[in-house]
């Protein structure tokens, strides 16, 4: 089964930059283990804060017709990573059923989790 197209990509793909960005898994681990609602807000918050802050290193485009989020990490090397970031309005919808739903938020980590995984060993061929 594909994880782009799943219900709240773009918030995996928002993950998986800033850990790209980063070489930090914190945000995606504090989403992962998070034991209340407050706890989910917190860390989706941090994200959106961490993408305005490394902006210039994050490149959205498209090619044959599906969207790439390219992230420079911290040694300048360009990780390409399927799908794109959540718009406002799906970031807003998944912290509101997210905290209503931690298996969710868990998904979603695991989800942001694997897509660095997979643009990881996609690197090392």
């Amino acid at each position: 089964m594909s994880l782009t197209g799943s219900k709240f990509d773009g918030v995996a793909v928002a993950f998986a930059a800033v850990v790209a960005a980063t070489g930090s898994y914190s945000t995606v681990d504090r989403l992962a283990n998070a034991m209340s609602g407050e706890v989910v807000a917190k860390a989706t918050y941090e994200v959106a804060r961490i993408l305005t802050v490394i902006k210039d290193r994050v490149k959205i485009f498209e090619e044959a017709d599906k969207p790439y989020t390219e992230v420079k990490d911290r040694e300048d090397k360009l990780l390409r990573i399927p799908g794109k970031p959540a718009s406002y309005d799906e970031l807003d919808k998944f912290v509101e059923e997210a905290t209503k739903d931690l298996f969710l938020a868990r998904r979603v980590a695991a989800r942001a989790t694997y897509k660095i995984v997979e643009v990881l060993l996609k690197e090392e061929r």
